[in-house]
């Protein structure tokens, strides 16, 4: 995801309402990094060639230590307050700015859970790692777009700092270190790391490629190399040149996964996740284009989370095949029905950036699936045409959705506006239901007949029918603008199922009955309870930092021997353990039933094993009911911390706090699905 650029733009607004129309601002940044003392120490020269009146304006971080303000060698008038430093100029000459700032955000160690991808770090300079984000003014801000920076840090022993922009060289002996950076196109605010690196590079294609890893990292920096040069190569085909002088992959000291200009912050513990290869650092890297190189007029809302995940994470599953495409769209169509309800949704449009798991399931989710509709609205050629399009008329400029409303309008000949309009500005989502399904011989074949129903008020949709006879299939695409449709489709054979959008390719709101147990109903339940069983119990610590992780932390807790049936049968629950009345009554994958069946025979294990699992609640069809069970504890805190993460499986096993399998059952009927042998 892109930092939240946001919060940088309404800290410039708020101390000056418009960006100020400067011309070829030049920024000298002379930093000296002092980890031990978490501070930095700074002078910056500002090369002025235009202003209007005699009075600058900067941001500053409040915490920032003044030392001298001068222009021409004499000292300026000044006055700095909660973090605004405004400048008494004599001239148009260069002024010169010394301070030093301490800068000390907490830093997690053992996160549970957050919302906010930075664990609320901001600014930081530690022996363990720096970061400085753009939002924090760790330097003097100017609210102008047209500046040229830079920038020399220099630091102890072997760290060394990296932030956007041209490497111009990087020097240390082991005493020190010193880099130099240069940009020369337009930013938004600079992010600065720094760390005791190793530093790796591949300069064979055309973009730099370089990879600043902690030593406990440094095998894997190879592998980040190689993956990033093929995302580079990708992008490059579908969007056009790569916007910036280099791409920097570099490893954080707390979890990260931001996209920045230039290069991407990945937290150690993110940067060992065997799947982050093949999944988030494309996606930061795909930013390059979108947010980072393009930039999002946040008037319009943020449409690059959208746009991003739909180029990236569903463009990866669509190479691995359409069935993982297909298997990538209904989980965040489940994701959303779990997470998101008539009191958190809001209008597309209305999306800032990640705050909460429901806000992502709209910003990220609902938005990819836009996407996706508009790419099978106006066809593979014009979809990838106008996004290149797009790059280069609009590198380093705000777009927002009417952009590419008119832009997709001009190359296909007609008014997208209504597509996007409904999808961005509606809060009530599609509802689609199947009535009245027949099916009739005739002389030439067989006539089914039906029903397609809006249960919202209607949007405008194409809906594709599917009837299927063994490895034959029919297909139909029906306009849907009203709340009711019906329609007769002739086989000549006999069907036996059919289906409506079969291959997940409409955004609307799921049927309950549709929707599997998993990991974020639990998650997403708004009326959980929690029973402790006496078999397989998980300790305390781990109960509690599951419920955490859940999101779930205020659930009555209550002991099994003490819960009757009716209370059971009116909540969702997620079971401690299990006991002769509450086990798991689901076909089981066989590691969880070998690890039920070992306690059963009492049997030991050298393996500590925990199971996560989730379906109906047997006391009522209608809820969901789950089960954290294990049998120790040395790895049983672990494995509760990362059930979050598996939101879209029903079951999970794990052996010594690793997960050894994952699996989802997905209903054989649903509303919008109907075998007719199973009828008769």
């Amino acid at each position: 995801m892109i930092k939240k650029v946001l919060l940088l733009i309404l800290l410039f607004s708020s101390y000056t309402g418009v960006s100020i129309a400067y011309a070829a601002i030049g920024y000298h940044l002379d930093l000296q990094l002092q980890p031990a003392q978490h501070q930095l120490e700074a002078t910056v020269s500002i090369d002025l060639k235009t202003v209007k009146d005699r009075q600058l304006q900067l941001r500053l971080a409040s915490t920032a230590t003044i030392y001298s303000i001068r222009q021409d060698s004499t000292d300026l008038n000044y006055q700095f307050s909660n973090g605004l430093l405004v400048i008494s100029l004599k001239n148009n000459n260069p002024i010169q700015i010394k301070y030093s700032a301490v800068f000390h955000d907490p830093v997690p160690t053992t996160p549970v859970h957050t919302e906010n991808p930075g664990f609320g770090v901001s600014a930081t300079i530690s022996p363990e790692g720096t970061y400085l984000s753009a939002g924090v003014a760790w330097y003097p801000q100017i609210n102008a777009e047209n500046v040229h920076y830079n920038i020399r840090v220099s630091a102890p022993g072997h760290t060394e700092a990296i932030t956007s922009g041209k490497r111009l060289y990087r020097y240390h002996d082991g005493t020190y270190s010193i880099s130099a950076w240069e940009i020369d196109y337009p930013v938004r605010g600079l992010t600065l790391s720094a760390g005791p690196y190793q530093v790796f590079e591949d300069i064979t294609g055309s973009v730099p490629i370089f990879a600043y890893f902690y030593q406990d990292s440094a095998e894997l920096a190879l592998t980040y190399l190689k993956k990033s040069r093929y995302y580079l190569d990708l992008y490059e085909r579908l969007f056009g040149p790569y916007p910036f002088p280099h791409f920097a992959v570099v490893e954080n000291f707390f979890p990260t996964g931001f996209g920045l200009p230039g290069w991407t912050l990945l937290g150690s513990t993110v940067i060992r996740l065997p799947f982050i290869v093949t999944t988030s650092l494309g996606h930061e890297i795909a930013h390059s284009w979108w947010g980072n190189g393009v930039w999002v007029d946040f008037r319009q809302g943020n449409w690059s989370e959208g746009l991003t995940t739909y180029v990236a994470d569903h463009l990866y599953q669509e190479h691995s095949g359409e069935d993982d495409a297909r298997s990538y769209r209904l989980n965040h169509l489940m994701t959303y029905a779990n997470l998101t309800n008539s009191a958190n949704r809001f209008a597309v449009q209305q999306f800032m950036y990640r705050s909460d798991r429901p806000g992502q399931a709209i910003g990220y989710g609902k938005a990819m699936m836009i996407f996706h509709m508009l790419r099978r609205e106006v066809g593979d050629d014009i979809f990838w045409q106008t996004l290149r399009e797009i790059t280069t008329e609009n590198m380093f400029t705000h777009i927002g959705w009417n952009h590419f409303s008119e832009r997709f309008s001009a190359n296909t000949g007609r008014d997208m506006a209504p597509f996007f309009q409904q999808w961005l500005s509606r809060t009530d989502d599609p509802q689609i239901g199947l009535d009245l399904v027949t099916v009739q011989q005739t002389d030439t074949g067989w006539l089914t007949r039906g029903t397609l129903q809006q249960l919202t008020p209607p949007y405008q949709l194409h809906v594709k029918i599917r009837l299927n006879k063994d490895q034959q299939q029919h297909n139909e695409t029906i306009d849907l603008h009203s709340d009711k449709h019906e329609f007769s489709i002739f086989t000549p054979w006999r069907p036996e199922r059919i289906s409506v959008d079969p291959d997940v390719d409409l955004f609307r709101l799921m049927d309950p009955a549709e929707i599997p147990s998993t990991v974020a109903s639990i998650r997403g339940s708004k009326n959980l309870k929690a029973v402790v069983a006496n078999r397989l119990l998980p300790p305390i610590a781990a109960r509690q930092t599951l419920l955490a992780g859940l999101r779930q932390n205020r659930t009555p807790v209550i002991a099994a021997e003490r819960a009757t049936s009716d209370e059971l049968s009116r909540h969702d629950l997620l079971i401690f353990g299990v006991d002769d009345r509450l086990i798991p009554n689901v076909e089981m994958d066989l590691h969880l039933k070998e690890f039920l069946a070992r306690d059963k025979d009492e049997t030991t294990s050298t393996t500590e094993s925990a199971g996560f699992i989730v379906t109906r609640n047997p006391f009522n069809a209608n809820r969901h009911a789950a089960w954290f069970i294990t049998d120790g504890s040395e790895h049983a805190v672990s494995v509760a911390r990362r059930v979050q993460h598996y939101g879209r499986y029903g079951q999970l096993y794990f052996a010594d706090g690793i997960n050894q399998a994952r699996s989802l059952d997905l209903p054989i009927e649903t509303p919008l699905q109907i075998d007719f042998n199973h009828r008769e």
